[in-house]
């Protein structure tokens, strides 16, 4: 299992470097991970997300169950900033190190990812690392309602617009419903910039389908 981690981390990094040292690389954008804290089965996400200036984006997420504690994800869509249509892409994976227990009833998850996106020759590759923390309720009815803030640290690599590299601050907060056994929907608020942009609100909505 540690060396199965060991490869998946790894993995993620040297994506990060081929990213970065593309001529053309990638645009990170803005809009909400939609990753509840505790890992979830295999599914598929569609998400909407609107964030202001950086427009709406349209995305489509296949997330990866290793094991009990791991995962991995990857994303794929476009945005619809004014003056441009970029395509967004990125891969992100978590551990799930701490599970819900009487005393603790918390699930906590450590993540680490590569996002990006092409537009107009604009480039900017994300590295966000954070932590994911949530409780889930199982409700009368049977079906559970978790909620999960997911702060992290996104170190940005801009080469056109902004300044080469950059630290900066996002943070989501969500709920998730399961409506049924493998239909599941989600919202979330993201709070944060990308590159030298104004740090802004964004919300989004998404409908997941567990495949597994």
């Amino acid at each position: 299992m540690r060396s199965l981690r060991t490869r998946f981390l790894a993995a993620i990094v040297a994506g990060g470097l081929t990213f970065t040292a593309a001529p053309a690389a990638a645009q990170a954008w803005h809009y909400a991970a939609f990753q509840p804290a505790g890992a979830t089965p295999n599914e598929v996400n569609v998400l909407i997300s609107f964030g202001g200036d950086y427009g709406t984006a349209f995305v489509g997420q296949y997330r990866w169950l290793i094991d009990k504690r791991t995962q991995i994800w990857v994303d794929l869509g476009v945005a619809t900033p004014s003056g441009s249509t970029p395509f967004l892409v990125g891969v992100a994976g978590a551990w799930n190190f701490m599970t819900p227990t009487k005393d603790t009833p918390i699930d906590l998850s450590a993540t680490l990812g590569v996002y990006g996106a092409f537009a107009n020759g604009s480039s900017i590759v994300r590295v966000p690392i954070g932590l994911d923390v949530g409780h889930t309720w199982t409700l009368d009815n049977g079906h559970d309602l978790s909620i999960f803030g997911f702060p992290r640290l996104s170190i940005d690599f801009c080469s056109s617009g902004c300044s080469d590299t950059k630290a900066n601050l996002n943070f989501d907060l969500g709920a998730s419903y399961d409506f049924t056994k493998v239909m599941v929907g989600r919202a979330a608020f993201t709070f944060g910039a990308v590159g030298d942009g104004d740090s802004q609100a964004g919300f989004g909505i998404s409908l997941a389908f567990k495949t597994k």
